[in-house]
């Protein structure tokens, strides 16, 4: 029935029907949106398809120019109710934040993967690409590169010249190195603590076992570990401790 038209008040609620327009809430709602105080008005059926009006289980004339013209304002109504139950989006914490961060820093750096590939395919130079690739990852802040691990370069053991701050991977987990040096093959990121800082999570997110931390490679706000076999969520920076040791540095998770 694309033409109903219904006015109605029962039961504390309004009900409004304009076509394939409909507006419901409760009296008081119904009042904060139109301005209508609705006096006297308890019980109303004003129907165009049955053509009745009945206020206060009284039957008067219809049709009835009063409730016509609430239900021709039912756009107005519709409208004020959606922006009295508009809630804004809450502002984003900081681990959700880094999160963006990451996801826009990966896709940027994909694209860089998919420009290197075309270079190699079409037989131009690469160079360009692969040194962009390189300045876009030392942009990265620590926090961010933990989120996105697996865009950084395997650990190289043989004779590579690395700088205090790269990045590496070595057996699925981000090194940052402590201080410039040439690699020699046993010299690997677990071999050398004195060369490299452990980042403390997986590459893909799953806990690790808690290890013992130091001052380089603390564990963070939202780092989670497993700790006799159970896992735990770091609720503080630079925790160096385990969840025995400082429990209200750490909540239990509890899987659903």
């Amino acid at each position: 029935m694309a033409n109903m038209k219904v006015f109605q008040i029962t039961k504390g609620e309004v009900l409004i029907i304009n076509g394939d327009k409909q507006y419901t809430d409760t009296v008081e709602n119904f009042k904060i949106d139109s301005g209508l105080t609705l006096e006297n008005l308890n019980e109303v059926i004003y129907d165009s398809y049955q053509e009745c009006c009945v206020v206060n289980k009284e039957f008067q004339d219809y049709p009835n120019a009063d409730f016509d013209g609430y239900i021709a304002s039912v756009d107005k109504y519709i409208a004020a109710k959606t922006k009295r139950e508009y809630v804004p989006p809450a502002e984003p914490t900081t681990e959700e934040k880094i999160q963006q961060q990451a996801a826009e820093t990966k896709s940027k750096l994909m694209e860089q993967k998919d420009n290197l590939l075309m270079a190699m395919l079409t037989g131009t130079d690469t160079a360009p690409v692969v040194a962009n690739y390189a300045v876009m990852l030392t942009s990265v802040n620590d926090e961010v590169a933990e989120k996105i691990p697996e865009m950084f370069p395997a650990w190289d053991g043989n004779g590579k010249q690395y700088k205090t701050g790269d990045r590496v991977q070595y057996n699925g987990v981000l090194y940052k190195v402590l201080q410039d040096h040439t690699s020699q093959s046993t010299w690997t990121p677990v071999d050398a603590p004195s060369l490299f800082a452990k980042v403390l999570t997986s590459t893909d997110g799953t806990p690790q076992e808690w290890q013992q931390p130091d001052s380089t490679n603390a564990y963070k706000i939202g780092d989670r570990v497993i700790y006799n076999g159970k896992t735990y969520e770091s609720l503080i920076d630079n925790n160096v401790w385990s969840p025995t040791d400082y429990p209200a540095g750490w909540k239990e998770i509890i899987e659903e």
